[in-house]
């Protein structure tokens, strides 16, 4: 048998050997799907009903190609289902969900007055089968305005939530619109990075192409809360935020309500003692990763330390402040009025 030598300290001998490649067909047949009509319930969220036939057998069948084998319920404000405004929801594990053909989800609407539609799917290795598109009217919840006694009153809970310890909806700074991701890649106002701003900018190395503008506080077109509830509402400026910040305002104390965490600001002004607002810790979006250990909320006002940032307020277990954070983050909001 012939063989191959390499002389020399690090001498080996190496062979290959070649195999016949084969193949196989996976088939499956895609399952009858179906959207049903969506409830609106009295809290304001809203549940979605669909049905995938014979799912329970066929999600025994496909456990072991988890999470390759999927089904739920997608909503967008897009009827097109575009994938950036395209948010999928996946059922709990009920007995409802599990035991029959039943797919039942619930969302909370994200605008004000705004068509919403949704569709029942399932998906297998990539391929997806959707049911029929159907549509409602959101009527997201407006919140009581709570007075204590600063220079605006604050909402008592979070924009796109329904209670004070509900996160709500999440926002990259400048944009009215959820997303399923975040990124400068997405991000309204740039062209792909952090340094082709194309809005609110007063540094031309950021800008595309050199742009800068004189924007240092959202338009109340490109503020989420005003363009969801309307009236005199809007996101609270720094300096708002920074009032509530203030320990001669305001108590902050760290507590939890209905099992989530957070802080409950309680007023010091005379005449307003005891109005009180929960914070939830939301938490926030990068990119597609969620990081829930925090309480993060945006403000209207450009950041005038990072080039390419908007301030937001960050709150953990021992302490509450204002930096500046990337705009392509998805923030949650409280709002203000006067």
């Amino acid at each position: 048998m012939a063989r191959n030598t390499i002389t020399g300290p690090t001498a080996s001998t190496s062979r290959s050997f070649i195999t016949e490649a084969k193949s196989f067909t996976f088939e499956w047949t895609a399952p009858d799907v179906t959207t049903l009509e969506a409830v609106l319930n009295d809290d304001g969220s809203v549940t979605l009903k669909g049905l995938v036939k014979d799912k329970g057998e066929i999600v025994n069948a496909l456990s072991s190609y988890y999470p390759y084998g999927y089904y739920g319920i997608e909503y967008s404000n897009s009827e097109n289902f575009d994938k950036e405004s395209t948010i999928q929801l996946y059922p709990d594990r009920s007995a409802d969900n599990m035991d029959n053909d039943s797919v039942v989800c619930i969302m909370t609407p994200y605008g004000n007055e705004t068509t919403c539609y949704y569709r029942t799917f399932f998906n297998l290795l990539g391929i997806e089968n959707h049911g029929e598109k159907k549509s409602f009217k959101s009527e997201m919840l407006i919140a009581e305005a709570i007075d204590l006694g600063l220079s605006v009153k604050w909402a008592s809970f979070n924009l796109g939530a329904s209670t004070p310890e509900g996160y709500g909806h999440y926002f990259a700074w400048g944009e009215v619109d959820m997303k399923s991701g975040y990124s400068w890649s997405n991000y309204k106002y740039c062209n792909g990075s952090s340094s082709t701003m194309t809005k609110y900018c007063n540094k031309s190395s950021y800008g595309n192409n050199g742009f800068t503008d004189t924007k240092t506080t959202l338009d109340l077109k490109d503020d989420a809360a005003h363009v969801s509830w309307g009236g005199s509402w809007r996101i609270p400026t720094k300096a708002e935020i920074d009032e509530l910040l203030n320990s001669d305002n305001c108590t902050w104390t760290r507590t939890a309500q209905n099992g989530v965490n957070g802080y409950l600001v309680t007023s010091k002004i005379t005449g307003h003692e005891g109005a009180s607002i929960f914070l939830p810790a939301a938490g926030c979006y990068d990119g597609t990763s969620f990081n829930v250990c925090l309480g993060f909320y945006w403000t209207s006002s450009l950041s005038t330390s990072l080039p390419f940032g908007a301030y937001g307020f960050c709150f953990g277990s021992d302490y509450h402040e204002t930096s500046g954070y990337d705009r392509s983050w998805g923030l949650p909001v409280r709002p203000v009025c006067p």
